[in-house]
């Protein structure tokens, strides 16, 4: 994303396997990141962008930030739903923090592949997770797993400044679409963009320079 957005400086909030483990629930899990933020920067304007569980963080530390009366001047979801929107699905599994771990690597046709062949490719040469070596690997899984699963028994907070939803039309039919953000989000100031691929192809490089030269867009029109 940096690639596209050269006149910005991003940062990065990377899971604290300390934090993110005292956690008892995603509320608490979401006030170490918004710590961690304000350390960064302690005031806004805020842009915040987030994919997946990434975007569900994000937008829990907008309407925190909101609350705390600072102004939150974009937020952007890569594929984010809120928790009520998972409320008829399958519960995650380990298997499944393993297939999001992949997804960091591009590496995504996992559909049948079983945990051992998982935790061998997250391992394998060139992934960014072999130097944590078996016992760490297994540390980060669990507690990527763990805050899947704190995220879904969760309640998502509204957020009234402007947002806009990066949905991914090649997911299957039974996810959730973008409507379900609908008693969350303040409708006049929120926009959706579809984007030709799935979910975990939103980091390939095409979509990503699409996600990237629409938020170059936005950030030009917030300086008029």
């Amino acid at each position: 994303m940096a690639r596209h957005l050269p006149q910005l400086t991003l940062h990065g909030l990377q899971m604290d396997l300390k934090q993110s483990s005292s956690a008892q629930d995603f509320d608490t899990l979401v006030e170490g990141y918004l710590q961690r933020m304000l350390a960064l920067q302690a005031h806004g304007p805020y842009h915040l962008l987030g994919w997946s569980l990434g975007g569900n963080v994000a937008q829990a530390l907008a309407a925190r930030l909101r609350a705390r009366g600072e102004a939150v001047a974009l937020l952007a979801l890569m594929d984010s739903y809120p928790a009520e929107a998972w409320t008829a699905q399958p519960q995650p599994v380990y298997d499944d923090a393993l297939r999001t771990l992949l997804g960091v690597n591009g590496d995504f046709d996992t559909a049948d592949i079983g945990t051992g062949a998982l935790l061998a490719r997250l391992q394998r040469a060139g992934s960014p997770f072999a130097g944590l070596g078996a016992d760490g690997l297994e540390r980060w899984a669990r507690e990527s797993l763990r805050q899947m699963q704190l995220f879904r028994r969760s309640a998502t907070q509204p957020f009234d400044g402007p947002m806009v939803f990066y949905r991914a039309l090649r997911n299957p039919p039974h996810r959730p679409g973008p409507e379900v953000w609908a008693p969350h989000v303040h409708p006049a100031l929120t926009a959706c963009v579809a984007l030709d691929c799935s979910h975990d192809g939103l980091s390939d490089p095409l979509p990503m320079a699409q996600i990237g030269a629409d938020l170059a867009r936005r950030f030009e029109a917030l300086k008029r």
